[in-house]
């Protein structure tokens, strides 16, 4: 998500085996409207830190442009001694971004085991929030859904503090044998998603100008279905 006349900050990681990869020359980041022409200033220059490439979209390049779900951006990049590589992902023009309203005190809180977890150094709680967050978005956009049109990710938080806390149990319970609590309780959990998922309603800002319409939409649309 790019938002209109905001600087946006937009990083990937890189790596191989868990480790940065070295990186020759220069690199950049094209932005590509839904007419797949680049935006002014266009391509942006790319900092490497680790395995994190970033780079900032300033908010003069999309002032005024129309808003989009169907923008597209392109890293170019060369790995020493391969070759250049081009990763597309797919990019929306939007008013306002969305952030994930599940945060490591709610798992926490909902159950008390996983704060214990994450003590031991045995689970990431927000990386598996990270996760699932982005788990979501990807199954929105592949249902077609326009989720850059919600201003109410509260919305969402059902399901993505269920998938985070399936992320959260699954992890210890895969050192153990069958059968255990902590697998147990993931596989409960994964069996509400589905229908979590299928009926998410709330209001969208269809026109992207900060007006809701008047009754909650579906999420996801499941008459494609």
């Amino acid at each position: 998500m790019i938002i209109r006349g905001r600087d946006t900050l937009v990083s990937v990681d890189v790596g191989r085996s868990g480790r940065p990869v070295t990186i020759t020359g220069s690199s950049s980041l094209t932005v590509l409207t839904a007419d797949r022409t680049e935006i002014s200033g266009s391509p942006f220059a790319v900092t490497v830190n680790g395995k994190t490439f970033s780079a900032v979209v300033p908010a003069a390049s999309t002032d005024g442009l129309e808003f989009s779900g169907a923008w597209m951006v392109m890293l170019e990049f060369e790995i020493a001694e391969e070759q250049v590589y081009t990763a597309y992902n797919a990019a929306a023009l939007v008013r306002s971004g969305l952030n994930p309203p599940v945060a490591v005190s709610d798992l926490e809180s909902r159950v008390a085991m996983v704060g214990r977890i994450q003590f031991n150094g045995q689970a990431s709680l927000q990386g598996h929030i990270d996760l699932a967050w982005a788990e979501l978005l990807s199954r929105l956009y592949a249902d077609e859904s326009p989720f850059w049109t919600v201003r109410s990710p509260s919305s969402f938080r059902p399901w993505v503090l269920t998938k985070s806390l399936e992320l959260a149990l699954r992890d210890p319970g895969s050192t153990l044998g069958q059968n255990n609590p902590y697998t147990r309780e993931a596989d409960r959990l994964a069996a509400l998603l589905p229908l979590m998922y299928e009926t998410m309603q709330l209001r969208l800002d269809d026109d992207q100008a900060n007006t809701l319409s008047d009754r909650s939409s579906p999420v996801v649309d499941t008459r494609r279905r």
